[in-house]
């Protein structure tokens, strides 16, 4: 028999509702759950507002009736059980669930091994973390959204997989949705992902270690999605973008000697890549539009990269460019950035600026070179730095 917290009702749980469903009938259906307070085998049959502001320990699962609202608030909801495998699922159809700060999901809160999966039928949106006590797994079958302006929704598990492989066999993914209408998703650590990404209007921030999507990243007008973390180009997947999208590559990108195309035609889609602030590395660069720009922001890197095609850099700043391949010459034209070499081999010819050559004899250089790099504003940069090219912009 359900538990109804109704007409006047359960003034405040600090202890623990275990094996049933919980409801609340009244109009304005709050549940004061304190922190420490547990739910333990419990389904969530009616709309709910948590009021404690602290914690609730969540054991055995939890489960949501078709159609509810939980309004979280900043409660947050701790993972806490020796059984490795827990779930936050709909009994059926959908439910959603509203937080606005603290830990939707904490996982793995007094046990290492746990996994967490969100079923197909939950929304969970707003801001607030999703994150992991001890060493934990998060899966998502189900849509995360970034929904407020202004606000961060974290997810920074030590494991994060969006979307669920059924099976090793192609159509029996349960693809997890990633969504940003407003504000900031942010997605961090270890990531393997079966996914698709929508966004109108907000930002996804993807900063993982191990990307690999098999579905499709969905871009609209107005969104950002910023690529962060270790990536390859093979496991990028597909992008389909809208007018008016952006797609930032601010991690570290490796072609594994492979092309990248990075104008509308190659695997960002329409409208190409927007910018880049991190690194790209091993392999060869090119963008196929009839205006190539490359807008390179300042600090980016490009790394044992060769330029194969035409391309105008219109980062307005620096790149520092890595182990420069052997013979190869770089050109500009005016207006455009200067490039700006050190190597760190012995006896190694630098350019101090393009056109003004000049050759260490009989003087090693140190692997580590303190320089002075006057800039074409007339001030001079002093730094230590290691081997690279670097690019000003006049």
């Amino acid at each position: 028999m359900p538990v109804s917290l109704a007409a006047g009702g359960l003034s405040s749980l600090s202890g623990t509702i275990k094996n049933g469903t919980l409801i609340n009938t009244n109009s304005t259906p709050n549940f004061n759950a304190l922190g420490g307070s547990t739910l333990d085998g419990v389904t969530l049959g009616s709309n709910l507002n948590f009021i404690g502001g602290s914690y609730t320990l969540i054991k055995n699962s939890l489960l949501l009736a078709n159609g509810i609202t939980v309004n979280l608030g900043n409660h947050s909801f701790y993972w806490n059980t020796l059984n490795p495998t827990q779930e936050l699922k709909t009994v059926s159809g959908n439910a959603t669930i509203n937080a606005a700060g603290g830990y939707p999901i904490y996982a793995g809160y007094g046990g290492t091994g746990q996994t967490v999966t969100i079923g197909s039928g939950i929304t969970l949106q707003g801001y607030g973390y999703i994150g992991d006590s001890s060493v934990a797994t998060i899966v998502n079958a189900g849509t995360l959204v970034a929904n407020t302006a202004g606000q961060t929704f974290t997810i920074n598990p030590t494991t994060f997989t969006n979307g669920v492989d059924l099976d090793p066999g192609p159509g029996v993914n349960i693809a997890g949705t990633l969504r940003a209408t407003a504000g900031t998703l942010a997605v961090a650590h270890e990531l393997e992902q079966h996914w698709r990404h929508r966004g109108t209007g907000g930002t996804l921030t993807i900063t993982g270690t191990n990307l690999s999507n098999t579905g499709t990243l969905s871009v609209g007008a107005g969104s950002i999605l910023n690529l962060g973390g270790s990536l390859t180009a093979a496991n990028l997947g597909t992008f389909s973008r809208t007018a008016g999208s952006t797609v930032n590559l601010t991690g570290i990108l490796d072609l594994s000697s492979g092309t990248l195309d990075i104008g509308s035609a190659g695997i960002f889609g329409s409208g190409g890549l927007s910018s880049l602030s991190g690194t790209i590395k091993n392999g060869t660069l090119i963008n196929t539009n009839s205006t190539p720009n490359f807008n390179a922001l300042g600090g980016s890197t490009l790394d044992g990269v060769t330029l194969g095609s035409n391309l105008n850099f219109t980062g307005g700043s620096y790149t520092d460019q890595k182990q420069p391949a052997a013979g190869q010459r770089h050109h500009r034209q005016s207006g455009q950035p200067q490039l700006l070499l050190e190597h760190p081999e012995p006896h190694a010819r630098t350019q101090d600026r393009i056109g003004q050559r000049h050759h260490q004899r009989g003087r090693r250089l140190p692997h580590l070179c303190r320089l002075r790099r006057h800039r074409p504003d007339g001030h001079h940069r002093q730094r230590h730095h290691a081997a690279g090219l670097w690019v000003y912009r006049r």
